[in-house]
């Protein structure tokens, strides 16, 4: 009796032992945090921490208060918004926000709305009114871009258009784009100034001759000091890439060159002949008379003609003409391929040929010859109509 309650006791040590090792050589696993969920939300990741059932002990955060932060002076509220951690472009953001409401108030409050205003008369002021805003607006704008300039170190005009849409902003980045960054900015500044002082000089007052010479004068007189100013910022090669590029005369070049297509070479070949046109002209005390005019564009084009060779002047002639870029114009509205430009040049040389004789005709009186004419033109819309059929006919086959 006593050796079987002694084995019983025995066999019970022995399970309890060995439930005893089995937990320890196999301990119970933990499961691990399931990953993190990422989330998209536009350009910025958001990570979305996994549920615990740990309670953690939160930081304590206290509550900002703007008031705190905001000041009176700009430069204590930069310095606020910093020690904050706000991001610079955050801060250029808000300054930049902050600083067009205080002066378009200004504005609002030196020109209020008239609550008195003649609805039914016509809009306009006089000469001397209109001048006077433009000075006003023109030195509030110098004032606000210089503030902001020593206040965060950028330009507002450029800082302004980065976020703009049209074109204008590309045209005038690539027009500066071969120059230093710093030289960038002293030519918009450079810019920024005369547009406001031609602001100060136009319109003129009154309408006299006297007073639009004047006018002539004083902005030819600025126009001399922009240039005189250019050449201080620019070296003489810099000089003349920023005239190819930013110059009303090669802007002017572009257009009338358009259906010419010049290669780089012509165009700088071409530009320089007409700048010295520009000069001749302008150094002479007076206007030109038709004579003058005439004998300089006769020169003009024989010096173009030695420049370009005889084959390819013909073509800068043709390509300027109003039969031709008619054509041009034609041609891409009906979505015509290229060739077919000198196809409809030519029926636009006829018409012109043909409306020429018909006026020159002393049998006929002022209304047959209106009557003939209305008849050549239909006639030519007619012959572009089917021409225009054939050749898109011809293009989809």
């Amino acid at each position: 009796m006593k050796t079987k309650i002694l084995l019983v006791l025995s066999l019970a040590l022995n399970a309890v032992l060995l439930a005893m090792w089995a937990r320890h050589s196999n301990p119970q696993r933990v499961d691990e945090p399931p990953a993190a969920e990422v989330r998209i939300v536009t350009n910025t990741v958001v990570r979305k921490a996994p549920a615990s059932s740990r309670t953690v002990a939160q930081p304590t955060v206290l509550p900002m208060d703007w008031r705190s932060i905001e000041s009176a002076d700009y430069r204590t509220y930069i310095q606020n918004l910093r020690k904050a951690g706000c991001p610079e472009e955050t801060i250029r953001d808000i300054i930049i926000a902050d600083v067009n409401k205080l002066y378009a108030s200004r504005w609002r409050a030196a020109h209020p709305a008239d609550p008195n205003w003649k609805y039914w008369e016509a809009e306009g002021k006089s000469g001397k009114e209109e001048r006077q805003r433009k000075q006003e607006r023109a030195a509030l704008e110098q004032e606000k871009r210089a503030l902001i300039r020593e206040l965060l170190g950028i330009d507002l005009e450029q800082e302004t258009r980065s976020y703009a849409l049209d074109s204008g902003f590309d045209k005038q980045e690539r027009a500066l784009s071969f120059l230093s960054v710093e030289k960038q900015n002293q030519i918009r500044e450079l810019q920024a100034r005369f547009k406001a002082a031609s602001a100060a000089i136009s319109p003129a007052e009154g309408t006299g001759k006297e007073s639009k010479v004047e006018m002539q004068r004083r902005m030819a007189g600025l126009e001399k000091q922009y240039q005189a100013e250019l050449r201080q910022i620019l070296t003489p090669s810099e000089l003349e890439d920023y005239e190819l590029r930013s110059s009303s005369l090669a802007s002017k070049l572009r257009n009338e060159l358009s259906a010419f297509e010049p290669s780089e070479q012509e165009f700088k070949q071409l530009f320089k002949l007409y700048q010295g046109l520009e000069e001749q002209r302008a150094s002479f005390p007076g206007k030109w008379t038709e004579e003058q005019q005439d004998l300089a564009q006769r020169q003009v084009k024989e010096q173009a003609r030695q420049l370009l060779g005889d084959a390819r002047f013909d073509e800068f002639q043709r390509a300027r003409s109003e039969e031709y870029l008619d054509a041009v114009r034609t041609a891409e509205k009906m979505e015509l391929p290229k060739d077919a430009v000198d196809q409809m040049y030519q029926i636009n040389v006829a018409l012109r040929e043909q409306v020429e004789a018909v006026r020159a005709n002393p049998n006929l009186n002022e209304r047959e010859r209106d009557a003939l004419v209305r008849n050549i033109k239909e006639e030519r819309q007619r012959a572009l109509a089917e021409f225009a059929q054939a050749k898109q006919g011809r293009t989809k086959r």
